[in-house]
């Protein structure tokens, strides 16, 4: 289980005019997700945690998170998913990794079991 430790990070996601909020967690219609203080995630699911998925990691537990409360549809997943590679690609990690990631969360992935 990882910490949020920071006051707080945020990303712009493609995910826009939708509103929800839950503890240590917003998003806001123009698609700023942020992340505060004491969010905890459990990090890559079916694959090892690396310095470069974790940022990632953390704001697709999120959005899988807001998903599985109902606080999203489901129909965000795909953006989520592509968030997810993108972060990855941001902060170091191969092309291919994060495409064989990307292709994990497409085909194994559910709003159930991540986050």
């Amino acid at each position: 289980m990882y910490f949020l430790d920071e006051t707080r990070i945020s990303v712009q996601t493609e995910i826009k005019e939708h509103y929800a909020e839950m503890e240590y967690v917003d998003l806001t219609p123009d698609g700023r997700l942020t992340l505060w203080k004491a969010f905890r995630w459990n990090g890559s699911s079916f694959v090892q945690d690396t310095p470069e998925c974790m940022r990632a990691s953390a704001f697709h537990d999120a959005l899988c998170r807001l998903m599985a409360q109902g606080l999203l549809p489901a129909s965000v997943r795909p953006a989520a998913d592509k968030l997810y590679y993108e972060l990855c690609r941001e902060d170091g990690m191969s092309w291919w990794q994060a495409k064989i990631r990307y292709a994990g969360l497409r085909v194994y992935g559910t709003v159930a079991s991540i986050g």
